[in-house]
């Protein structure tokens, strides 16, 4: 019988070590938007930045990651907007289950203008600075609402905020990134993952092992 406690008590508590959140992104980039896979580059070129791209991602609870898009604009005009929302937990940064871009918790980098296939790897620039913030999604006033048939980019927050380069003019190329961390979160606010699961599994086995010598030497007087 104890052997089968004992499996049940490792089992909770791998799956408490192991909780994972899914990350459901929705972005787009006038003109043209691509997602870092951490090893190449992937969107979809040929299409209209009035849809949003979307992205499913799982990630573990309690740690940190980076996410990069690549945005390139022929126009004059140009502009990234995001919205990341978790199925359980909280961005450290925003305390809550959403993360929209704006000029608070995203970078931005320039880079050369491409044409063909995109190779720079993301993690090697260097030269990130505060972009700069032009509308909120749900700006009336905004060339991008305006654009799209007088009405916001769906799927994407109302309070997202279409973020660029402070100064640029013509055909532009950049690359946004967001830092972040997700936690778990407590009815008093965040905590960790699971608080010192390994000193509490080590002193249940102890109690359960100490508890079947006892019951050994009783069973030999």
């Amino acid at each position: 019988m104890w052997k089968k406690w004992l499996f049940l008590l490792v089992l909770s508590f791998l799956s408490l070590s192991a909780r994972a959140a899914v990350v459901s992104i929705y972005a787009t980039g006038d003109n043209y938007i691509y997602y870092w896979t951490g090893s190449d580059w992937q969107g979809i070129s040929n299409r209209s930045w009035k849809n949003a791209y979307h992205l499913s991602l799982t990630q573990d609870i309690g740690s940190s990651y980076t996410l990069y898009f690549a945005v390139k604009s022929p126009a004059a005009k140009a502009g990234f907007l995001a919205d990341m929302t978790l199925s359980e937990g909280a961005f450290s940064s925003t305390s809550t289950n959403q993360l929209l871009s704006d000029a608070s918790h995203w970078q931005i980098a320039s880079i050369n203008y491409w044409t063909d296939t995109l190779t720079l790897n993301p993690t090697s620039i260097s030269s990130w600075e505060t972009p700069e913030s032009y509308a909120a999604n749900s700006d009336a006033s905004s060339y991008w609402y305006q654009e799209n048939g007088d009405a916001p980019i769906s799927n994407i927050s109302d309070d997202a905020e279409w973020i660029w380069l402070g100064n640029y003019s013509g055909k532009t190329a950049a690359v946004v990134k967001v830092e972040y961390s997700i936690e778990r979160r407590g009815i008093y606010g965040p905590v960790s993952t699971v608080p010192e699961p390994a000193p509490l599994l080590l002193l249940t086995i102890g109690i359960l092992f100490g508890k079947i010598i006892g019951s050994k030497k009783v069973n030999k007087e």
